[in-house]
């Protein structure tokens, strides 16, 4: 992507010219994790100084997508097994009751039908082996039953790793396997919600977020080892 191709506001702060798009490279998988990132080839890239650069890169990594090293080298974050178990545990942890305080929920029967479109869209996206169309449908999926939970300050917890969970939720669904398990996954789920087995619908889900948080650490660990 150029300069050339953003339209710019005449208002805009510059750091936000380097921020959004750096920012979406991430979370699309165009920078992957471990990517080295130049101040000096962003600067000249986006037309700006070193200074909304600096301002930019601070953000990405308030954001937890960008690390700079000892040796002020930055790289887009390659997260250690501890970083990705605490991730998916808070995820775990929040999903699970979101999905019990579900069963309650008046709206079950629209948000269970939500619930399968997400999964019928996700099987023409493993069709047409589109990574990016898998998660879109994946987060929607997951999205149906966190408003649920009708806890707003819970919920603005969850969205503060939101970029961390869509960063590897896209890295998760390259491994093939992974995609079809975790899609196949959400079809079981949705038959366990629908004979109100509530217990085995929370423990599946459980063991689906813990099998995407191993699938991670492996894709991460041979990242680390090439």
């Amino acid at each position: 992507m150029k300069i050339s191709e953003i339209a710019f506001n005449t208002f805009e702060p510059l750091w936000l010219r380097v921020y959004q798009p750096v920012r979406e490279r991430i979370l699309k998988g165009y920078l992957l994790p471990g990517a080295m990132l130049s101040e000096n080839q962003l600067a000249e890239e986006f037309e700006v100084s070193r200074t909304p650069v600096r301002e930019a890169v601070r953000l990405l990594i308030n954001d937890g997508l960008v690390a700079v090293s000892p040796g002020k080298k930055m790289r887009v974050m390659l997260p250690s097994p501890k970083d990705i178990h605490e991730v998916y545990d808070i995820r775990s942890i929040i999903e699970r009751e979101a999905l019990r305080r579900l069963f309650d929920d008046k709206k079950l029967p629209a948000i269970l039908a939500r619930m399968e479109r997400y999964c019928d869209d996700g099987d023409k996206a493993l069709k047409r082996k589109d990574i990016d169309g898998l998660a879109r449908a994946n987060e929607q999926f997951h999205s149906c039953f966190m408003d649920a939970l009708k806890n707003d300050r819970l919920l603005d917890q969850f969205r503060a790793m939101h970029q961390l969970i869509t960063m590897y939720r896209l890295q998760t669904l390259q491994n093939d396997i992974w995609a079809e398990t975790g899609n196949q996954d959400h079809r079981n789920l949705i038959e366990k919600i629908k004979t109100k087995k509530i217990q085995d619908a929370i423990n599946l889900l459980g063991k689906h977020i813990h099998g995407a948080e191993e699938t991670l650490v492996k894709r991460f660990k041979n990242t680390k080892e090439k």
